[in-house]
C-alpha cells in the first residue's frame, strides 16, 4: 500500500466522470482534494467529513428502508 506523505500528495485519474470528464483524487495526509481534469476548481474534503456523509448516507438509507417496510406492512 502507498503511504501518503507530507508534502507529496498522491494525485490519481479515476474511472468515474463527471461531465464527461474524468475525476482527479488527491489524497493529502489531513484531506483529499477533487477536482475534474482540465478544470482548476476544486473541492477539500476533511476525512472526518467525507466519513460523516458515508454514515449519513447509510442511515438515511436505513431510515427509508424502514418507512417502506412500514408502509407496505399497512398496505397489506
Amino acid at each position: 500500500m502507498t503511504t501518503i506523505q507530507p508534502g507529496r500528495p498522491l494525485k490519481r485519474q479515476t474511472a468515474a466522470t463527471c461531465s464527461h470528464l474524468p475525476i482527479v483524487v488527491e489524497l493529502h495526509p489531513k484531506h483529499l482534494t477533487l477536482r475534474l481534469k482540465g478544470r482548476r476548481e476544486a473541492h477539500d474534503l476533511t476525512y472526518e467529513r467525507l466519513l460523516w456523509y458515508a454514515y449519513r448516507i447509510a442511515a438515511d438509507a436505513k431510515l427509508r428502508d424502514r418507512v417502506l417496510r412500514r408502509t407496505l406492512r399497512g398496505a397489506g
